[in-house]
């Protein structure tokens, strides 16, 4: 089956597809539902990045992977953030859910690179470095400092 992905190249449909992706975010209080949803909507950039190159219209990968990076960052980030109040398990648990999806990103990135144009693969090696390192600083959540006396957890390996 074939997934019908909305893409910058349809500029009109697009823009109401990322105003509500926003809007979504902004109204999702619990902070561990709305990381999780940022972590998808960053791997809907990888899927758009997959769609705009097999339409022919590498121009939009460079926009989409920088979109891609500060969807990571910032999930990261509000990951870092959580008061250990909020629940330790639930903050690794979260982690452990994003970089596994950093993973699968950095996979496709990968499969990406083989088939795009050569003018693109700089900017596909760049998304794929910044989501192996999002990924190892999402994986330092997850395995717990022996300082809060909290058990070893293993970390997603991949």
């Amino acid at each position: 089956t074939t997934m019908h992905v909305v893409a910058p190249d349809s500029p009109i449909p697009y823009f109401f597809k990322r105003f509500f992706e926003g809007f979504d975010i902004f109204i999702t209080v619990n902070q561990i539902e709305r990381t999780k949803k940022e972590a998808m909507y960053a791997k809907e950039r990888i899927n758009e990045i997959r769609t705009v190159i097999a339409n022919g219209h590498p121009e939009y990968v460079g926009k989409l992977i920088s979109d891609y990076q500060s969807s990571i960052e910032g999930t990261n980030a509000r990951i870092a953030s959580m008061p250990l109040q909020e629940g330790t398990q639930l903050k690794m648990q979260v982690s452990g859910l994003v970089a596994e999806s950093y993973a699968k990103n950095t996979e496709v990135l990968n499969n990406v690179l083989t088939i795009v144009p050569a003018e693109a693969q700089p900017a596909i090696r760049h998304a794929i470095e910044v989501s192996d390192n999002e990924r190892s600083e999402a994986l330092s959540y997850v395995i717990p400092t022996p300082v809060l006396g909290l058990p070893e957890v293993q970390a997603i390996t991949r």
